[in-house]
Formats: C-alpha cells, sequence, structure tokens
C-alpha cells in the first residue's frame, strides 16, 4: 500500500442512501457475507451498529457472541476464525470501538486469518466534524486488511480470499431501526479457503548439511511433512507449535541451541517463523535459508523467495545425514539440561517440565509469547497440540485467542506469564456463553517481566508488581489452585481453573546462568 492514497485503496459505494433502509442494509450485509461461507459473529454493541446487533440476535443459522470490549473481542474471532478455518466476523460500533481491533487485525494478518470487522459508521458527511463517536474509520487498518469497503447506500461485491483480514465500514443513517425484525435465516455458504500450491517447479537446495527447522503447522501438515524430513536424515529442530515434537526419532534435536555448534552450510525452514533464538541470528550470519511456508513471511531482513509448503515434496537435494558424534554432543547437552532441571525443582524451566507431564497427553495447549512459549520449547514433554500467536509475538490477546480456539473433544491449557494474564482480564467474559467446559490457565507469576531481566539491568523494564490471581478467578466463577512447592496436590478432572505457579527466582536466575555456561 506504499504510496497509494486512501482514495484508490478503499472502495466505496453509494447508490444514495434513500434507495435501501438502514436495516435492509445490514440485512444485504450479512447475507452477502453468508454467501461468502461466514458462519459466525463476535458482536460489540452499541448505537450505531444496531441494525446488525438486531439482526444477529434474530438471525437463524449463525453463531453469534456477545462482547462488550472490543479488543478481547477482536482475539476471540481470531481463536474462532483459527480453528473453524471459516472467516469471523468481529462487529463493532463507530468511533473508538474500531480502533480497538487493530492488534487483533495485525496478528490476524501475519497469521494469514480470514478476520473480517464488519464496523458501523455514522454517514460520510460527518466525518471531519468533530462530531461525537465520529472518527475516519475507512483506511484505519492500513496495510494489514486485503481490502477495505466503505459503504453508504447499496452494497458492493464482496470478495475475500480467507487468506488476509477485510474490513468492511458501513454508514448508517438515522433511524436506525427502521424497519420491524423476526426471526430469519441466515445460511452460509460452504468455504474452501484458498490454499497455495507448489509452482510446477522443483525446488534445488544447494546445501549438503543443512539444519532444518520446523515451526507453526497445523496437524494435518505435520503429517505431510513428517515423512520427508525424515528422509532427508539431517537434524530437525521442531518447535513445539511444529506437532511434530517426539516424532522425529534419531534425527530430532533435543538439547535447546546445540544447532550452534553444529557443522552446518544451510538452513531450511519449514512452517511459521521460528522462535529459537539462532533463526535471530541468522540475520548476521551468511549461511543461506530456504523456506518452505504456507505464509508469504520471509521472517528476516534479506530478501529471500519463500516456496510453498507443497513444493517440499518438489525439493530436489543431496544432503550428508547428520553424523553419530553430533547426535551424541546433541544429547549430552539435552542430558545436562535435564540435569539441571533435577537440580532446581522450583525453576520457571522446571515448572514447564512439570506442567507438561501434569497436562493430559493429547490435549490442546495455548502457549503465551515472551518466556513461555521459549521455556516451552527448551522443556517440555511432547504429547499435545501446541499453538500460540506467533504472528507478531506480542502478548495482548492471549486469553481471548486460547479461549476461541478451544476444542469442545479435549482439554484445553493455556500457560501464560503474569503480565500476559493482566493484558487481557477482560477475555473471560467470552466463557460467559461457551459450552466448553475444561478450560485452564496456567499463569506462570514471576512478578514482572523476567525475561528482560535477563537483557536489561533496569528494574523499569520488568514492570515488577506483587499482584496475585484469585480475584480474577472469583470474578467469573471459576476455580483457583495456587502452588509454589513441586510436591503441591495437583488439581483434577476437567472444569474451568486458574492456576497460578509461583517459580522461584533464585533457582530460576541459577537455572540460566548454569545453562548459558554450560
Amino acid at each position: 500500500m506504499d504510496g497509494v492514497s486512501l482514495e484508490e485503496e478503499v472502495d466505496r459505494s453509494t447508490v444514495g442512501v434513500d434507495d435501501m433502509t438502514q436495516v435492509g442494509l445490514a440485512r444485504e450485509v450479512l447475507q452477502r457475507l453468508a454467501a461468502m461461507g461466514v458462519a459466525e459473529a463476535v458482536v460489540c454493541a452499541g448505537a450505531r451498529n444496531a441494525p446488525f446487533v438486531k439482526l444477529l440476535d434474530s438471525a437463524l443459522g449463525w453463531q453469534v457472541h456477545g462482547f462488550f470490549e472490543e479488543r478481547s473481542a477482536g482475539f476471540f474471532a481470531l481463536g474462532r476464525a483459527r480453528v473453524s478455518g471459516r472467516p469471523v466476523v468481529v462487529c463493532t460500533t463507530s468511533g473508538t470501538a474500531v480502533a480497538e481491533l487493530l492488534p487483533a487485525v495485525i496478528e490476524a494478518d501475519y497469521q494469514g486469518v480470514p478476520l473480517i470487522v464488519v464496523s458501523a459508521d455514522r454517514p460520510r458527511s460527518y466525518r471531519g466534524t468533530g462530531a461525537p463517536q465520529t472518527i475516519v474509520q475507512p483506511g484505519i487498518f492500513g496495510a494489514y486488511v486485503e481490502k477495505c469497503y466503505d459503504v453508504e447506500g447499496e452494497v458492493p461485491s464482496l470478495t475475500v480470499s480467507g487468506r488476509r483480514p477485510v474490513h468492511l465500514n458501513v454508514a448508517f443513517s438515522e433511524p436506525l431501526l427502521d424497519e420491524e425484525i423476526g426471526p430469519w435465516a441466515l445460511e452460509a455458504a460452504p468455504f474452501a479457503r484458498a490454499v497455495q500450491s507448489a509452482s510446477g517447479r522443483s525446488v534445488a537446495i544447494s546445501g549438503r548439511t543443512p539444519l532444518v527447522i520446523v515451526s507453526g503447522l497445523s496437524s494435518h501438515d505435520a503429517d505431510l511433512v513428517l515423512p520427508i524430513v525424515q528422509k532427508w536424515r539431517r537434524p530437525v529442530y521442531a518447535e513445539a507449535t511444529s506437532q511434530l515434537r517426539g516424532r522425529l526419532g534419531e534425527w530430532e534435536v533435543t538439547g535447546l541451541e546445540t544447532v550452534q555448534d553444529m557443522r552446518l552450510d544451510s538452513v531450511i525452514r519449514i512452517g511459521g517463523v521460528p522462535t529459537l533464538r539462532f533463526w535471530r541470528d541468522l540475520e548476521t550470519l551468511s549461511l543461506p535459508v530456504w523456506h518452505f511456508s504456507n505464509q508469504p513471511w520471509c521472517g528476516l531482513p534479506r530478501e529471500r523467495e519463500v516456496h510453498a509448503l507443497a513444493s517440499l515434496e518438489l525439493a530436489r537435494c543431496e544432503f550428508e545425514p547428520w553424523s553419530s558424534t553430533e547426535r551424541a554432543t546433541d544429547r549430552r547437552r539435552a542430558e545436562k539440561r535435564d540435569e539441571l532441571l533435577a537440580e532446581f525443582p522450583l525453576s520457571e524451566p522446571a515448572w514447564v517440565r512439570r506442567l507438561s507431564e501434569k497436562i493430559p497427553v493429547g490435549s490442546f495447549v495455548f502457549v503465551g509469547n515472551s518466556l513461555p512459549i521459549r521455556e516451552w520449547d527448551c522443556c517440555a514433554r511432547g504429547g499435545h497440540h501446541v499453538e500460540g500467536n506467533r504472528g507478531v509475538n506480542g502478548i495482548d490477546g492471549l486469553v481471548s485467542t486460547f479461549l476461541g480456539m478451544a476444542r469442545e473433544d479435549r482439554p484445553n491449557w493455556a500457560v501464560i506469564g503474569d503480565l500476559s494474564a493482566l493484558y487481557d482480564l477482560a477475555g473471560l467474559w467470552a466463557t460467559r456463553s461457551m459450552s466448553v467446559l475444561d478450560l485452564n490457565i496456567v499463569v506462570i507469576n514471576n512478578g514482572g517481566g523476567k525475561i528482560f531481566s535477563r537483557m536489561f539491568n533496569t528494574p523499569l523494564f520488568e514492570n515488577q508488581h506483587e499482584l496475585e490471581f484469585s480475584g480474577w478467578a472469583k470474578m467469573w466463577g471459576w476455580d483457583y489452585f495456587k502452588t509454589q512447592n513441586a510436591n503441591d496436590e495437583w488439581p483434577d478432572g476437567a472444569g474451568r481453573r486458574i492456576v497460578e505457579v509461583i517459580p522461584d527466582e533464585a533457582q530460576t536466575q541459577t537455572f540460566f546462568t548454569a545453562w548459558e555456561m554450560r
């Protein structure tokens, strides 16, 4: 969108506001969306979007969630779109309510999630007047939406690729509810998301001793990738979100950061942009990198072509097998980590290992950004389906995204930091209308952003606090369990609970010091 004016980027449709009632306009929008495969909406009610609210409240066929706070609602809708594979609408009133959705829209764009923002607006003539709840809403999401439609009157033809967010801004005149609304059918058409296919040409990988890094795959894609990378007989660092942990046999890297000592001439990245520290080191290393992903992002500041994930099957390569000597070094590194976990059982990494062992195998686990996902990759056992918000790695909206992705058919666990929990306290509002009963949120409460204590020797970075989370559980009627001893009894059975883990700060610092000196 660089260098393109707002007038060029926003599709404006105007056929005169008298051509259709306001309720009729809203009904036409919803019908168009249903015809595109939309079957679900998260609604933040206000006066200006009253036509949408009343229609959705009366519609038969869509799943509708009510939410009072737009930022959490946007992330909940993001989670629903991720788990359903369909576009999901988040509908707001006018003014700053729309602006609250920006973080979720950005995250959706970098994850390739078809989030659809439907914002109500005052008539265009109000823009620039300072009238209440009137801002310039078209274009507010900038480069982070595939298309912005500014509608006043008749609804234009809508297109959604299913790979990026879309903004549909609808200007309503008063009276807003200008016809009676009764029960009506809103039936969604089938939706097939466009999948990036192989180009038909094979990809030549010139390296002989690459490291393979895999991250951010669906279970389906992981099953396709597994036999390919096993055939290569090269070291594979499988992040938890790859869904490949524990499935790669002798070719799986088990010692975190062992990769720094390997004999490598290249890197093959598969799936999402990795969390691994070594990935960031590639910004300054001259190693060539081949990317295979369903997302267009290179993830590095240097220009690199990203091949469709389907192109893996067409890759032409001739690799040297990962040597037994390097595999032995990796296993010793893993043993050293396990020794440190046993020596410092109350450290954060040891708590994460313990959590991964206590969470039932096969559970859905959503791991928060900052320290939790790094510690999970470092220390957790496998056997779970692991997801996270790795589009832009933010700590906002994690609770809401987790709830949006929660499954009916298995236990659901979120593992997040204390600041992430504080950032999204309103997220539990969504559970008021959810039928999922087995919801567990683990808050690793270390009293602030401890990731910064190892990066910057300045307390202001950490946002230190002495808060605890029993009040959060009580507010929403959830069970509460607090633990800071490895021998404490662990909550059992299905339910809705907040589990607050208090790691030992001294043991955590000692663990990381010993690990970095290994």
